[in-house]
């Protein structure tokens, strides 16, 4: 089986890409131990992310809380003005309708194929 040139230049940036996941996922196990603050934890897994090479303009880290007011709290950091915007739903909000949506979000599967 043989494959296109540009095919396999995508096969060879992808093994890159695993070693720069590799890294960041052995940062988040490190930083597992510790009380992290969730917004300095979004950017500097957005900073690793950009300095291994990914193309991010804004990453979003959200959480479904066991708490009796708060259901979800979200922090999205922007490549733009590098900043944290916070989103807090009550946990009246947060329904099985949410989750749904978020099935056929355009984002739920990234997917790489030749």
């Amino acid at each position: 089986m043989t494959r296109a040139s540009g095919c396999n230049k995508m096969v060879a940036e992808v093994y890159v890409m695993a070693d720069v996941f590799d890294r960041i996922a052995d940062w988040l196990q490190k930083l597992a131990f510790f009380d992290a603050d969730l917004g300095g934890l979004v950017e500097q897994l957005s900073q690793r992310l950009i300095d291994g090479g990914v193309p991010v303009s804004r990453v979003s880290l959200g959480r479904l809380m066991m708490h009796p007011v708060i259901g979800l709290l979200d922090a999205t950091w922007d490549a733009s003005n590098h900043r944290i915007e916070w989103t807090v739903l009550p946990r009246s909000s947060v329904t099985t309708d949410l989750f749904d949506k978020a099935l056929i979000s355009p984002t739920r599967v990234v997917q790489f194929e030749c």
